[in-house]
């Protein structure tokens, strides 16, 4: 014959009682939920626009144009060069 283990509840009382569970809870919790997922789809985004950052400074650093001198790096170099050709020329002068 089969017996109630001493564990298992014998009466109704004993019974867990059902949730409370509320529906403003509940609405609670999936704002909480939908505010998580947009914290994560920015970080996401974020994680997306950084990398991409990485890969072309990479690429600018150990491509096969790495090599080569951007032309707005070298028209301002050689306004630099301009300006101090033109001091050493007033310096001379004077």
């Amino acid at each position: 014959m089969w017996k109630w283990p001493r564990s298992a509840p014998k009466t109704p009382k004993s019974l867990p009682k059902p949730s409370t569970t509320s529906v403003a809870d509940v609405a609670r919790g999936v704002g909480l939920l939908r505010d998580m997922a947009a914290v994560v789809e920015h970080r996401d985004g974020e994680i997306e626009r950084l990398q991409t950052i990485i890969k072309q400074l990479q690429r600018t650093q150990f491509g096969r144009r790495s090599e080569r001198l951007d032309p707005d790096q070298l028209a301002l170099g050689l306004e630099d060069l301009d300006s101090d050709i033109g001091r050493a020329e007033a310096s001379s002068r004077t």
